[in-house]
């Protein structure tokens, strides 16, 4: 769940860094920097790699962060009716694009759009079984990275990064 929020935060943030701030011209300078964004995006490198190295071995390669990060979402409220407009509140990705990943998320079989009776508008968003598998996968190798993550610092430590990134997140939105 952090790891959402991380990649949420350093998304914004390291846009808007880079963006605002000028090139930094000698490799030493980067070494030495003590931007938040900059370090945020340094860990979400290392971050991709570490979930690259799990996919590129397992039932995930075609399972982009994208689709893992929806299908988590689905899976955490599939006792509720969940449609497109829930999922682009909740990455906070505009319409087109929650229509594209949405699209191809139902072409690689991970969901399917079903109608309510309710309202023919709306179609909600149900994880397949193929679906309900790759979520099993996913949280598995997040329970590894978590795991590695956390032996690496205190709890009060892991209070203190989660309370200051939910800080620096509510600052930008």
């Amino acid at each position: 769940l952090w790891y959402d929020m991380v990649v949420s935060y350093l998304t914004v943030c390291y846009l808007t860094v880079k963006d605002e701030r000028e090139q930094v011209s000698s490799m030493e300078t980067m070494r030495t920097r003590d931007d938040i964004g900059y370090e945020v995006k340094k860990l979400d490198n290392l971050f991709s790699r570490r979930i690259n190295s799990f996919t590129e071995h397992s039932d995930l390669k075609d399972v982009t962060r994208m689709h893992a990060w929806i299908i988590g979402f689905l899976y955490r409220n599939r006792n509720r009716d969940i449609f497109q407009r829930d999922v682009e509140a909740e990455f906070q990705v505009a319409r087109s694009t929650a229509t594209n990943v949405l699209q191809l998320m139902v072409r690689k079989g991970y969901i399917i759009k079903e109608p309510v009776d309710y309202d023919d508008r709306l179609k909600k968003l149900i994880l397949t079984d193929k679906g309900m598998q790759v979520e099993a996968l996913i949280q598995r190798n997040i329970g590894e990275i978590e795991a590695r993550l956390s032996s690496s610092i205190t709890a009060e430590e892991k209070a203190e990064f989660l309370r200051i990134i939910r800080k620096l997140k509510a600052s930008l939105e």
